[in-house]
């Protein structure tokens, strides 16, 4: 699997992003452009002088949604489309009719050739804003709702700025960990209901000690283990922003038995950090604020939150989670198909960075296939005196949606013994792109002591 090692672990040449490691610990207290590669000046206002723009009208968003090898990566959304629900994977592109107007400094924007995406790269020193215009008549313009003669545009939107000062270390963080969570299991009749039909796999014991725990609000401390992965957007000198895109949680319940949890794709989940001083960014104040989606593997039940968890700081330092972060006010998760059934509360959490040893991950294979796929090979050594039970799992920029080749239960044996070492080999789909990606190898124990290790891959597809 070494046999294309020009695609294994690329950085950015910094060597800061691949060695960076923090361990995230969650303990509970309690539970395109005016031309496609051109560098264009500031447009004036009468660039587009029938482009509608009115509130009633149709119209285009432009939302910044990743910072990549120092290029913006936009979207541009029709009005009425919510943040989270426009991935991506189809967005009105310049090829289709669409330009990027700017209406502030100089940049070089363009369209990534296999994913559609609009990559802009601001000029030296230069603070940019622009506003997507959809030409009269084009496959954009209806896109975006037009069905007059006239096009259709957006508003101007802060896009970002030269920000080549900033370090590569600083630009993407990877993380994994555990804890626990304290937490209220909601004892409405409705919850009883739904899960009759869902526990009927059980052991009569097992269904007797769930309907059981049901007579009242049900206290639960969940063992929580994550992996985490991001990319720093440069919002300004004093702004910058995550948006955490890819993590996978894991933890185990007496009675809820596994749980698995996500981000809400429909609701993007942000961590935002603003310069506290005009001498260094950090420390900065921040506030992450997480949608999160909850998956009760064992009883068949999938919860959203029905507004984000959010974790303050007034003095937020490098990497996010170095300094901890408290949950401000506890957070419901309510059945995914009836908004009104309570699952479970989440009343008080903290999230810290530490370092942990536990487990050691060696990458022994790493190739990107033109195909469209990523071979990846790792071996991983229980470094405890315990057995160790967990998860494996890769996130990033894979396409496996459905986890059937990226998240897979893993078992040790303890340091020194026969079977402390596991070869775990993963084929996961990629899509092309002109852009580096990355993904995350991280390994997580469901049993004491607790056990993370974790490993990350930057990679370009080839011939891109």
């Amino acid at each position: 699997m070494n046999d294309n090692p020009a695609q294994d672990d690329q950085t950015d040449g910094s060597g800061d992003r691949a060695d960076r490691r923090g361990f995230l610990r969650m303990v509970g207290a309690g539970a395109a452009a005016v031309g496609v590669g051109q560098l264009a000046g500031q447009a004036t206002a009468s660039a587009a002088p029938s482009a509608e723009a009115s509130s009633g009208d149709p119209h285009i968003a432009l939302r910044v949604v990743d910072y990549v090898d120092r290029h913006y990566v936009l979207a541009a959304v029709p009005a009425g489309v919510r943040p989270g629900m426009w991935d991506g994977r189809n967005p009105l592109r310049l090829s289709d009719g669409l330009r990027i107007e700017l209406t502030k400094g100089r940049a070089e924007v363009r369209q990534d050739k296999y994913t559609g995406a609009i990559l802009l790269k601001p000029g030296s020193g230069e603070v940019v804003e622009a506003r997507a215009v959809a030409e009269a008549g084009t496959t954009a313009a209806r896109l975006a709702g037009s069905t007059g003669s006239r096009a259709v545009a957006g508003e101007p939107t802060a896009v970002g700025y030269d920000a080549g000062a900033i370090p590569a270390y600083q630009l993407s963080v990877v993380a994994a960990g555990g804890g626990a969570c304290a937490s209220m299991l909601s004892s409405a009749s409705s919850l009883k209901a739904a899960l009759e039909p869902m526990t009927a796999h059980l052991s009569e014991d097992r269904r007797k000690a769930v309907f059981d725990s049901l007579k009242d609000d049900y206290p639960v401390n969940l063992r929580v283990r994550a992996t985490v992965l991001g990319n720093v957007i440069p919002v300004s000198p004093t702004e910058r922003q995550i948006q955490w895109r890819h993590a996978r949680y894991y933890g185990v319940e007496d009675i809820l038995g596994l749980l698995r949890f996500t981000y809400d794709a429909q609701a993007p989940s942000v961590l935002s950090m603003k310069a506290a001083n005009g001498a260094d960014f950090f420390p900065s104040q921040g506030l992450n604020s997480i949608h999160c989606r909850i998956e009760m593997l064992d009883l068949g039940l999938t919860g959203l939150t029905s507004g984000p968890m959010l974790l303050p700081s007034e003095s937020l330092t490098w990497p996010p989670y170095s300094t901890p972060m408290h949950l401000s006010q506890p957070v419901t998760f309510y059945d995914e198909h009836d908004s009104q059934r309570p699952l479970l509360t989440v009343n008080e959490n903290t999230m810290s960075l530490y370092d942990y040893n536990g487990l050691t991950i060696k990458k022994i294979g790493s190739r990107v296939h033109a195909s469209g796929r990523i071979d990846l090979a790792y071996e991983v050594t229980n470094q405890t005196d315990s057995v160790m039970s967990g998860r494996w799992v890769l996130i990033g920029d894979h396409t496996d949606t459905s986890f059937a080749h990226t998240d897979a239960a893993i078992d040790l044996g303890p340091a020194g013994s026969a079977n402390s070492s596991k070869v775990v080999e993963i084929q996961a789909p990629v899509r092309k792109s002109e852009l580096s990606q990355t993904v995350a190898f991280g390994v997580m124990s469901l049993t004491d002591p607790m056990v993370v290790g974790v490993d990350q891959t930057t990679f370009k597809f080839p011939n891109a």
